[in-house]
């Protein structure tokens, strides 16, 4: 019983996940009229455990992407935005005063490595 439960619930969860997956990385929400930004946070609470993901192959695609995306955002001075609106053509950058963005960037970079042990792209990233 408890199994089922369990295979059920990491069922619905993966189902969820993959509605949230856009071209520009990991959507706040599958919900068209919801949030359809791409948050630093959300991002990267939402696959902290990618490393122990079954087949998690969409997924690492889709933080690549996600981490791409806070990239070309990412002010001169090196301030990661905490969101970008994926509605746009060429995508708004929201700052908001925020300042967990950064340390979200960095954790979800050391979320991808320890998925993929890609050093390249983490050295290239986190010079």
């Amino acid at each position: 019983m408890t199994d089922n439960l369990i295979q059920e619930a990491t069922d619905r969860a993966r189902d969820v996940l993959e509605r949230c997956l856009s071209p520009m990385g990991i959507r706040a929400s599958a919900q068209c009229d919801g949030y359809t930004e791409v948050w630093a946070r959300d991002s990267a609470i939402t696959l902290l455990a990618l490393p122990r993901f079954p087949r998690p192959g969409r997924f690492i695609d889709a933080l690549r992407r996600t981490l791409s995306t806070l990239e070309r955002g990412m002010t001169r001075l090196g301030h990661v935005p905490c969101c970008v609106d994926t509605r746009r053509v060429n995508p708004t950058n929201n700052m908001i005063g925020s300042i967990d963005s950064n340390l979200w960037y960095i954790i979800a970079h050391g979320v991808l490595f320890e998925a993929t042990g890609d050093r390249r792209r983490l050295a290239r990233a986190l010079p």
